[in-house]
């Protein structure tokens, strides 16, 4: 039986996108972050930062936030945020916001991650009306209620956020509108959003709203697991245990599962589920084998962790949602 992991998200491909703007620090900063020179990016947003740039203070936050060009940080990542947020710049204020919600120098607070979110989205900063919807759909500081979800990812949409597709899906899910689902997720996925892979994934995986197609889920896992989600890692080993849309091969999945293992934080979950089935795949290997998989699991997470670092500092560039970390990763 398929143990497929289906809690998606919320934080779209690994593609190179062009971040507008004049030649300044913070511009030239953001094409750094292009480039993979982190360093370079960090010095440039910094440089930004201390002439009055508010998009150098919350690019500063951000890369202290993952880590980039020097050690993680999030006090530093709050301070820069919080700098930016003063200024009143929309886009300060929802990464202040994202700050209260992850709880990222202490305990969570979705009402002030709520109210900063609202006043961003009065400023007329799309993306905040994306987390504003998820909020709702949640229950988040809020009482649960999908019809507002619906209406903020929909007024996202209309303001051209295009991270609300993937958003608009997952409230279709919850409400159990396979057709519209599926909608969703396929528009997400044409516009290059990989966080979206996974959980159309396990829609052909499970015959939701289409028939069941193993190899087309396959496809997908990679796409994800590729991208350094660890809910795609976690699925796409579960397909090698199975032998579901591919054959069934035990060391495959257990490398999969490892990779999903160091990639799991709060904000990219698996559900748990590795823990759980590796003692089921090991058994089946020896331990010759077993240090093999784990030496490459070891060198591959490498790849797929600056993968993802790069997928999230595109979306930042775009003005798009990116997978940040919470106080709470490991």
């Amino acid at each position: 039986m398929l143990k497929i992991a289906i809690f998606f998200i919320s934080v779209a491909g690994l593609f190179v996108p062009v971040c507008p703007g004049a030649e300044t620090s913070a511009a030239l900063a953001k094409k750094a972050l292009q480039a993979r020179d982190y360093p370079g990016a960090a010095s440039l947003f910094a440089k930004a930062s201390a002439g009055g740039d508010p998009e150098g203070d919350v690019g500063l936050g951000f890369m202290h936030h993952l880590g980039l060009g020097g050690p993680k940080d999030l006090a530093k990542a709050f301070s820069s945020y919080s700098k930016a947020a003063d200024k009143k710049y929309p886009k300060g204020i929802y990464y202040l916001g994202r700050a209260y919600k992850s709880g990222i120098t202490g305990k969570q607070d979705y009402g002030k991650a709520l109210k900063l979110f609202m006043e961003a989205a009065k400023a007329g900063y799309p993306l905040a009306e994306v987390s504003i919807g998820i909020m709702y759909s949640r229950g988040e500081g809020v009482k649960a209620d999908q019809a507002a979800a619906l209406k903020w990812f929909k007024k996202a949409v209309k303001d051209r956020q295009d991270t609300a597709y993937f958003e608009l899906g997952q409230a279709y899910w919850k409400m159990g509108d396979d057709k519209k689902t599926i909608a969703n997720y396929k528009v997400a996925t044409e516009k290059g959003d990989l966080q979206v892979a996974s959980p159309l994934g396990y829609m052909f995986s499970q015959g939701k709203g289409v028939g069941v197609d193993y190899a087309q889920a396959v496809n997908l896992y990679k796409l994800s697991a590729k991208a350094g989600f660890s809910i795609g890692q976690y699925n796409l080993g579960e397909m090698y245990r199975a032998g579901a849309g591919v054959p069934a091969d035990n060391k495959e999945a257990l490398k999969w599962m490892l990779i999903s293992e160091m990639s799991n934080d709060s904000g990219n979950s698996n559900d748990g589920l590795p823990p759980r089935l590796i003692p089921e795949v090991t058994a089946k290997l020896t331990g010759a084998e077993i240090a093999e998989v784990e030496k490459a699991a070891d060198a591959e997470f490498l790849v797929y962790k600056a993968n993802h670092d790069n997928w999230s500092a595109e979306r930042f560039c775009r003005d798009e949602s990116p997978n940040l970390p919470s106080k709470r990763e490991r």
